[in-house]
């Protein structure tokens, strides 16, 4: 019988590191009532390097723990909060970099991480569906057809995977 990695304190853990990485990127700005306000920056390498690190964070914490779903050694419930949080998490960043106004030789670079940030985000949101077939039946009390569904999922949310790194690697080069 295969021991279980993911434990529920494993994921108290890192549920809460992602909750303090939130909680820290709001120490350096605020979340503003209206959308007229601008985030003011003056080292916008700096700050794009910023989100990147959290965003990297962020992603390398979901790819482990859909990878744990998808072994069975947490359960549905438990992938779908880290996904929810990390959800939020990411729509924060999308915000941090819209509300920022770079200089022109900048706005190519946050404008296509904003879009590598909305596919990322997709692809938290097609996680949580497969992780919602899981949650009706396990891979092996599946059907032919349910199996097929699964495996088309998996693909998409491989392919959102692949298109949000390509634009961060756009992003990297659109750097001036």
């Amino acid at each position: 019988m295969a021991q279980k990695r993911g434990t529920k304190k494993g994921i108290i853990i890192t549920v809460a590191i992602l909750a303090a990485i939130t909680l820290a990127s709001f120490t350096f700005w605020f979340l503003p009532q209206g959308n007229n306000q601008v985030l003011v920056v003056t080292d916008f390498e700096a700050a794009l390097d910023e989100t990147r690190n959290i965003h990297q964070t962020i992603k390398t914490s979901v790819e482990e723990k859909f990878q744990d779903l998808l072994d069975g050694n947490i359960t549905p419930s438990e992938f779908r909060q880290v996904a929810e949080v990390s959800s939020s998490q990411t729509r924060d960043l999308i915000v941090r970099l819209l509300q920022t106004t770079p200089p022109e030789e900048w706005q190519k670079s946050y404008q296509t991480y904003v879009e590598s940030l909305r596919t990322f985000n997709s692809y938290l949101r097609e996680t949580v569906v497969a992780t919602s077939l899981l949650e009706e039946k396990s891979v092996e009390n599946m059907t032919e057809d349910e199996k097929a569904e699964l495996d088309k999922l998996l693909e998409k949310i491989e392919n959102l995977k692949e298109q949000s790194e390509s634009l961060e690697m756009q992003s990297t080069e659109a750097r001036p």
